[in-house]
């Protein structure tokens, strides 16, 4: 149950990434990925249930899974870092230095989610799985125009609910760290450390979790509106106030 949720967190991670570019680089990314989804086609159309769990239950496999996704997190967070520090460069760094940094920042920055390819591939499975009778072809240039289109649109919906730049970094942050988390649970890597209890899976917990996260952040982001609307009415009664003598003077 914990590889469908991590997928979906992997997805609004990349989305988040690729708000940062422009227009372009984003339909771009997004006809790569559909271009890779349908290449995959001929691969997934081969696969049934019970072999993509007996791959997904595979020690190799989970051991480059849980390989892949620490990686892929250590890039993203390293990314985070870099831009957030990037107002604060100047500060006791030498020229050679500020230009490495400026250098890894724009490497990170074109550097898009590669665990987005294992998740497209068994998310086109499962489409398969779900369109009996349907013919491969027609399902997997679907699925391709929707990943091609899809991504772009939801990059571009995450940029319309943050427009802050710096708001949409914290949360890239916050997701990846979330998501190497749920790597490490999906690939049963802790189960090196102890033995986990084995419990049914409850739909109110993960209901209730799910839930206090989307509260926490509609709750953050309703109040970075509200100080960024107070202060700039704060700072318009500041200019006109400034204003007032320099027209009483004028007179």
């Amino acid at each position: 149950m914990a590889i469908p949720i991590l997928i979906v967190f992997v997805v609004l991670n990349s989305a988040l990434k690729s708000s940062l570019w422009r227009w372009p680089w984003r339909w771009a990314h997004g006809a790569a990925l559909g271009g890779f989804a349908y290449a995959c086609l001929g691969a997934a159309s081969q696969q049934s249930k019970t072999r993509l769990a007996l791959l997904l239950a595979s020690t190799p496999v989970l051991q480059n899974l849980s390989v892949l996704v620490t990686a892929e997190s250590v890039l993203c967070i390293a990314f985070c870092f870099l831009h957030l520090c990037q107002g604060h460069a100047a500060d006791g760094h030498t020229p050679r230095q500020l230009r490495r940094r400026r250098a890894a920042h724009g490497l990170l920055m074109a550097y898009p989610v590669l665990l987005l390819l294992p998740a497209l591939f068994y998310l086109l499975a499962q489409t398969l799985f779900v369109a009996v009778g349907a013919p491969f072809r027609a399902t997997g240039l679907l699925f391709a125009a929707s990943v091609a289109v899809g991504l772009p649109l939801l990059a571009q919906g995450a940029k319309w609910l943050m427009p802050d730049a710096e708001g949409r970094v914290e949360l890239h942050l916050l997701l990846s760290l979330l998501v190497c988390v749920l790597g490490w649970l999906a690939t049963q890597s802790a189960q090196m450390l102890y033995a986990a209890p084995v419990r049914p899976f409850s739909w109110e917990r993960a209901a209730g979790t799910a839930a206090m996260f989307l509260s926490l952040f509609l709750a953050g982001l309703l109040a970075q509106r509200v100080a960024q609307a107070w202060r700039g009415r704060r700072g318009r009664k500041d200019k006109a106030s400034d204003d007032l003598p320099q027209r009483h003077v004028q007179r």
